[in-house]
């Protein structure tokens, strides 16, 4: 609210017949109270026509799906803070239709969609005790919804029919969470805490709407909560080290703790060098476990997915315009949570699959001045390879590179930018190659041109270059290929 400071609009066209519209408040009141209101709301036809060699047939209209594509969504925050309390209150709503026939659906049939909508109420108190105790208590609401339609054809002849299978979920959650800190001495900083969180109500349902038959209808809850140390030790001026662990406790599966390290040398003033080891873990969620639809089946037998890292970073800024950043990284994945085909009844499934192993490096530089004019640089490269087998990961790049370029034309008026996107070829899930491709976007924005309006105009993929992702289990095409050169347009004005 204190950075708005008023009201402000804007409004945007472009590619597909996109609209998108906006609308926000901020203020800071006398007696401290800020505040801060936004509203969003988008809408997107899509593309009109796009073709899909893979239903290239008389029966599946030649392979080009018709008003198949769209995306729309309505997004509200509040933002309220008063003194030692602040409350934040968030809504959103997304539908989005599927052109891609996945999972079995009938190709070019409008009606494939899926619409998700989360929202949260969460509020925070944070104060410091006479003590230098430094108190954080948080409790939140949370809700999330989904609703999908799938056409599928059960015909056992030439004669279609069309039946709409539902998917439905929802969830409601309640968390509380409470920390604790407080600097001992001048050398450690101390912090604690624990969290708990009451997933009351899950639901899950599948089934056929006419005529009706219901392959999910189920309903559970569960319990998760965690406990966590922290303690930064500053040794010397130069030499500090971060240590602390975690331990969560889940319903479904019981207890883990995962540990954090890290050790930061400064060897001089725009000089640091770290030393970062950690552990950590991702639980299978309700619909990994659980969910049965139409071509799908649950495993109540999945395990979380763990994760041990090792990195070495350093970080220098060469004068007063630049920073340099280099990282060098190894991950040993277990148990990763992945999507398959059962060769026993053909029906998708999630399993604790592979071991994985990932080594990489990551370079960044970037540099900033006075006039305006800013870039950024990066490359990473990575290796993600099954220890099993020392295969490749299927859609894991062994090269990302990106450039980022903001040049003033009229000094703090009119500003041109370059942002080049670089991604190495990747493998697919038949053993094919996505091969790799660069995607430039190109903006021009003004800022103060004329008091409270803003303005900027973007094309998006400026070379029209053909690229596409690879695929998943649940579609039929191996690789979907995406948007070529689309257009923006956007005015702002601040009241």
């Amino acid at each position: 609210g204190t950075d708005l400071k008023g009201l402000e609009v804007s409004t945007e066209g472009g590619s597909f017949n996109t609209y998108r519209g906006r609308l926000s408040y901020g203020a800071k009141r006398q007696n401290g109270l800020e505040m801060l209101f936004s509203g969003t709301f988008y809408d997107s036809a899509g593309q009109q026509q796009l073709y899909f060699q893979e239903f290239d047939t008389p029966s599946t209209n030649d392979g080009i799906a018709v008003k198949a594509d769209g995306d729309r969504f309505q997004q509200f925050f509040t933002n309220l803070a008063y003194r030692d309390f602040s409350a934040q209150g968030v809504f959103g709503y997304r539908k989005k239709f599927v052109p891609t026939a996945p999972l079995g659906t009938v190709f070019n049939d409008s009606r494939t969609s899926s619409v998700d909508s989360r929202g949260y109420l969460d509020l925070t108190y944070a104060h410091t005790l006479k003590n230098r105790w430094e108190i954080v208590g948080r409790l939140s609401y949370d809700r999330y919804g989904y609703d999908g339609d799938w056409i599928y054809d059960y015909s056992m002849s030439d004669q279609p029919f069309l039946v709409v299978n539902r998917d439905e979920a929802r969830a409601n959650w309640w968390t509380g969470e409470l920390k604790l800190a407080r600097k001992l001495g001048d050398k450690h900083q101390l912090i604690g805490g624990s969290e708990y969180r009451d997933n009351w109500s899950l639901v899950g349902k599948n089934y056929d709407v006419n005529p009706f038959f219901s392959y999910l209808d189920g309903r559970g809850n569960s319990k998760v909560w965690g406990l966590y140390i922290q303690d930064e030790y500053a040794i010397t001026k130069h030499l500090t080290l971060n240590a602390g662990v975690r331990y969560d406790h889940y319903d479904t599966f019981g207890g883990t703790a995962h540990p954090r390290v890290g050790l930061i040398i400064m060897p001089r003033q725009r000089t640091a060098i770290k030393l970062l080891y950690g552990g950590a873990f991702r639980a299978p969620n309700a619909y990994e476990f659980s969910y049965s639809g139409v071509g799908q089946e649950g495993n109540p037998e999945l395990r979380p997915e763990t994760i041990k890292t090792v990195e070495l970073v350093l970080e220098h800024y060469l004068r007063k315009h630049y920073r340099i950043s280099a990282s060098g990284f190894y991950n040993r994945i277990n148990g990763l949570i992945n999507q398959e085909t059962d060769p026993a009844d053909g029906l998708l499934i999630f399993r604790n699959l592979q071991n994985v192993r990932a080594k990489g490096l990551e370079l960044e530089m970037d540099g900033k001045w006075a006039n305006g004019l800013q870039g950024q640089v990066s490359y990473a490269f990575q290796d993600s390879y099954t220890q099993q087998t020392g295969a490749t990961l299927t859609n894991s790049p062994r090269h990302l590179a990106k450039l980022n370029l903001k040049v003033p034309l009229i000094r703090q008026r009119l500003f041109a930018g370059l942002n080049l996107l670089y991604t190495s070829p990747r493998k697919t899930l038949a053993g094919n190659e996505v091969k790799g491709f660069v995607v430039p976007n190109l903006s021009l924005s003004t800022q103060k041109l004329l008091k409270g309006l803003d303005l900027s105009f973007s094309v998006y993929n400026f070379s029209n270059t053909k690229y596409g992702d690879p695929g998943s289990e649940e579609n039929r095409q191996d690789t979907i290929w995406q948007d070529g050169r689309t257009f923006r347009m956007r005015v702002g004005y601040h009241f």
